[in-house]
């Protein structure tokens, strides 16, 4: 008889593992993620953010990137972010994020 008690099927349980600790994202890895988008540029533009997803392979929209450029503008109040967000801005608007959530 084993000596561990579970409940329902053999393939539900889960046994001597670990759950994986959430890695929290800091703002040096959001520097990171802004670097890689503008590759090393002063603007992230939803230009530049559809290049790079569509390389990825990731499903943005065109609505998805629009909403997130425009959410983006209106936290900061400043109808240019539209055409672009600096990095001080993003990091801004991640460290923002990151508080209100505890993660990303």
């Amino acid at each position: 008889m084993p000596d561990y008690a579970y409940k329902g099927s053999k393939s539900n349980r889960v046994i001597g593992r670990r759950k994986k600790k959430l890695q929290r994202i800091t703002v040096k890895d959001l520097e990171e993620v802004f670097d890689y988008l503008t590759e090393n540029e002063t603007l992230l533009t939803i230009e530049k953010v559809r290049i790079k997803a569509e390389a990825l392979q990731l499903p943005l929209t065109k609505d998805s990137m629009s909403n997130m450029f425009h959410f983006a503008g209106s936290h900061f109040n400043d109808t240019s972010a539209a055409s672009g967000i600096k990095k001080e801005d993003f990091l801004q608007l991640g460290s923002y994020v990151l508080d209100e959530n505890n993660r990303l």
